[in-house]
Order: structure tokens, then sequence, then C-alpha cells
């Protein structure tokens, strides 16, 4: 979570209970929290495998015979416990913050299957992954039919165009129908919008975040650190650099991409109509999570009221405090039998 979505790990170390080892005893900690909104869950693959195999696991070390039954047995377990399915990334863009791969890219196909198993025992649940874009579109796909074919259920992969392969996805959607014309079920995911990123001074990345003399000024407030960089020397000095490598190759691929993502006019229009301004729609930077963390906020505007369950629980953008929300768990869900009421 901390190399992926860029949430800090003090963050999630102040602000999360920690009240749960197993997937069951997580979904009663969820089931006993209000939420402003319904809530349901996957089991993900990395904690399975690191939970099952430890250092090793974390480490990409390969799985045995052993370590798979009981992954298997622990997918069953968390869907009649109420999980949805199960979930699983081959993303080589997934790492942590020290740039190494999660624990789930590298796995070997029989793991995958393993997962899959665990669902078809459990008579429910979706299998969904995440596949590597960089790969052979019907290396990829192969995977994925496998996956359904072990677990008998529906199998959802993210589906999406990249710059270095724009006629991939025609591949996987050919495919994805001729596995769905054979009786399986397969879905193509796709993202209802463009994948965007957001850069600034405040945030964790921008155009000259890895460059030495930036990031010996990182360290000042945002009001400080803006007038030193105005600073004709100092200005010259960043712009004459070149970037440090960063251990996320997203990362680095993000900053050197910047003249792609933002088409600036000649001369630049610093003052656009209102209409037109970014600014208008931008979120802001907060510091409101647990240990001061930052985190962005977007107000939105043009909604009467957002309803839960019959209750208002926003009113034209603003939280009325009313938390109707709940877990919702999947259709494996097994409710646990009443305990035997002992007579007078």
């Amino acid at each position: 979570m901390e190399g992926v979505e860029d949430i800090p790990e003090l963050v999630m170390a102040k602000g999360i209970p920690w009240n749960w080892e197993t997937f069951p005893e997580y979904m009663e900690a969820l089931a006993a929290r209000p939420f402003d909104i319904d809530v349901a869950v996957q089991i993900p693959h990395s904690p399975i495998r690191v939970y099952v195999m430890g250092e090793r696991g974390a480490r990409h070390g390969a799985s045995t015979p052993q370590d798979r039954a009981e992954m298997t047995q622990l997918v069953t377990e968390a869907v009649c416990a109420g999980a949805i399915g199960v979930s699983t990334s081959r993303s080589s863009g997934h790492r942590l913050k020290n740039g190494e791969l999660a624990p789930s890219v590298t796995t070997e196909k029989a793991e995958l299957l393993a997962l899959a198993e665990g669902l078809r025992k459990a008579g429910a649940g979706v299998f969904q992954l995440i596949t590597e874009n960089t790969a052979d579109p019907a290396d990829e796909l192969e995977v994925v039919t496998s996956i359904a074919r072990a677990a008998g259920r529906p199998t959802s992969y993210t589906l999406l165009q990249v710059p270095t392969g724009p006629e991939k996805w025609r591949t996987m959607l050919d495919l994805t129908a001729k596995a769905n014309a054979e009786g399986l079920e397969l879905r193509g995911q796709v993202f209802p919008r463009p994948v965007g990123v957001l850069m600034g001074l405040d945030l964790s990345l921008h155009r000259f975040a890895f460059r030495p003399t930036y990031l010996a000024l990182a360290h000042l407030p945002l009001a400080d650190r803006v007038e030193r960089m105005r600073d004709p020397a100092v200005k010259a000095a960043i712009l004459a650099e070149q970037s440090i490598e960063d251990p996320q190759p997203m990362n680095n691929m993000l900053v050197d991409a910047v003249d792609h993502m933002f088409e600036l006019t000649d001369p630049v229009n610093y003052a656009p109509r209102p209409e037109d301004a970014l600014t208008l729609f931008a979120p802001r930077t907060v510091h409101d999570l647990p240990a001061g963390g930052r985190r962005l906020r977007q107000d939105a505007k043009g909604y009467v009221a957002t309803i839960v369950s019959g209750e208002v629980t926003y009113r034209d953008g603003v939280a009325s405090g009313a938390l109707p929300g709940r877990l919702v768990r999947g259709e494996g869900w097994r409710a646990p039998a009443p305990k035997p009421t002992l007579a007078a």
C-alpha cells in the first residue's frame, strides 16, 4: 500500500487497529464498524503468500505443494466468511516502496491455480487479477483461462490500453470472447476514465523530485521551498541536473514523462478563465490522517444528496454524520450456527 497507493506506513500503523489475525477475524472487525458507504472485500494473494510462507513468500521463493494446499484452504475459509473473491497481481508496476516486486507478481501458475481451487471448493466468489501489460497478451490470457477453468467461477482481469502496445487490448478481448464461447465466464474490467497522476511540490512526485539540488531543499516547509527555488542560481542548478534514479521504476518514468503529460501553450497562460482553470476541479492537500498523514481531498459539487440504506450521508457535499454503511458479505458466506441456549 505504501509503494503503490502512496499511503505512508506510519499512517497505517497508527490508524488501523490491527485487532485481527485471520481473515474471518478481519471480517468480524469490519462488521463491527459503521461506515458512510457499504463495503465488500476480497482476500488478497500477497498477504496469503506471506502468511503461509513467511520470509520465503516475501522474497519470492517457490511455494511447495504443502504451501499451496494451505493457500487453497485459506481462500475457501475467506469466501465462507463472506469474502466476495480472491485477487492477485502479475503487474511489474506493483512494487514495495524500496522497488522490490510485490510477493504475488512472480508466482508460478500452480500457485494461482491453488487459489482458484479455493474458490471451487467454496462454490462461490470471483477471481480478480491484474495482468502484466508488457507480456504477450496470448500468454496472459492463457493464465486467465486456466484460472477460470480451475475455479469454475467468474474471472475478471484488468483490461487497459498501454502506449507500448496500443492494440494488445483487442487481442485480449478476442481471446476472452473465445473462452466465453467455450463456456467459461471471463470479463475484461476497464477503467471508467483514464488513470490520473497528480504531481506537485507538496505531493510525492513532481518534475524535480529526484534532482540533487531540490532534494537538499525537500525538508523545508512548502513556502520556504518555493522561495528558495525562485532564487535564480537555485533554479538554474535544478534545471541543469539529471534526476537521481528512484527505486520505483514507475516514479522514474512519471517524472521523466512530464513533457508528454502537460500541454503548455506558447506563451503560457498563467491566468486562464475560471471555467478553464484546473484549480476549479483539482483536489487539495490536507493533513488529517492519523499521525498527521497527508492525503488529497476533492470536494464534489452538484450532488444534492448521497443516500445509503435510506439515510442521507451527504447533503450538498457536506457530511451529515450518519453512518449507515455496513459490511456486505458474498454469496459464499456461511453464517455461524447460533450458540445453544442452556436450560435454566
